[in-house]
């Protein structure tokens, strides 16, 4: 059992998954914030309606003037393209700096796609344990990516678990059936077009349930792996095609598929 839990830790493995991670958490990011950059006064404005009850307003820390949320935005996005293509000569000094302008930056940030940002939150702080500072050829202990994988399957499992365990009306299918039916959440193509009925939505509900379940759990079994990997990618476009779910959730989560890949190992005859 010990040199099992060894293996699943610290065993050597390529580091390419974690550099194409990087790249990808990267672009992502810069995705998230190139859009709000007109908008910065409304999202981090100190007006009266403010509400900075985020995660850092118990330390009592100011809403900083709009011109320090500029520069730290701009600084944000060349940090990001320096990161994403390696990171330069001190790529761990670079990577603390980008998570402290993303503290502040997610941390108060008003705007209604903000849980998008504190989740992502979670996976800059996860990648910071990656041997992503090793050449992509190269071989490291896999634990730092262990954490960034385990992390992307409980979001399936304890989703589950919520859905079913907290009575919130999947199991009968009347949640997703009037999210749907809803002008802000669903009437979205396929939910526009089609008309679905209690029945055929309560059979979708079970279906996603179970595809869920079978993502979180079949993705760390080699011989399910790949059909895992095609259930993740099939919810999602569900999701895309019936309910008003922004495009940023669906990446982020199909882009943790790349640690899943078994990537071939270097050829060092050369």
């Amino acid at each position: 059992m010990r040199s099992g839990w060894a293996r699943f830790w610290f065993i050597a493995e390529p580091v390419w998954p974690i550099w194409f991670y990087r790249a990808g958490l990267c672009a992502w990011t810069a995705a998230f914030f190139l859009p709000r950059v007109p908008y910065l006064d409304e999202l981090y404005g100190a007006w009266p309606v403010h509400q900075p009850a985020q995660p850092f307003a118990w330390l009592g820390l100011p809403v900083l003037p709009l011109v320090v949320v500029q520069l730290m935005v701009g600084a944000l996005l060349v940090l990001l393209g320096l990161f994403a293509v390696g990171g330069g000569r001190h790529p761990r000094v670079v990577h603390a700096i980008i998570l402290v302008l993303l503290g502040y930056l997610f941390g108060y940030d008003m705007g209604p796609l903000r849980g998008y940002g504190k989740l992502a939150a979670v996976q800059w702080g996860l990648l910071f344990f990656a041997p992503y500072d090793r050449r992509p050829d190269e071989r490291a202990p896999r634990w730092g990516k262990r954490l960034l994988m385990l992390q992307f399957t409980s979001v399936y499992v304890f989703t589950v678990f919520a859905k079913t365990i907290q009575g919130q009306g999947w199991t009968d299918g009347k949640t997703l059936y009037y999210s749907m039916l809803s002008p802000q959440y669903g009437q979205h193509l396929l939910s526009r077009w089609v008309t679905f009925d209690l029945t055929m939505v309560k059979v979708m509900a079970w279906l996603v349930l179970a595809g869920e379940l079978f993502v979180g759990f079949g993705l760390w079994v080699g011989r399910t792996r790949k059909l895992a990997m095609l259930a993740c990618v099939g919810l999602h476009l569900g999701m895309a095609l019936t309910l008003r779910v922004s495009l940023l959730f669906h990446a982020l989560m199909l882009l943790h598929l790349v640690l899943f890949v078994s990537w071939p190992e270097p050829d060092r005859r050369a």
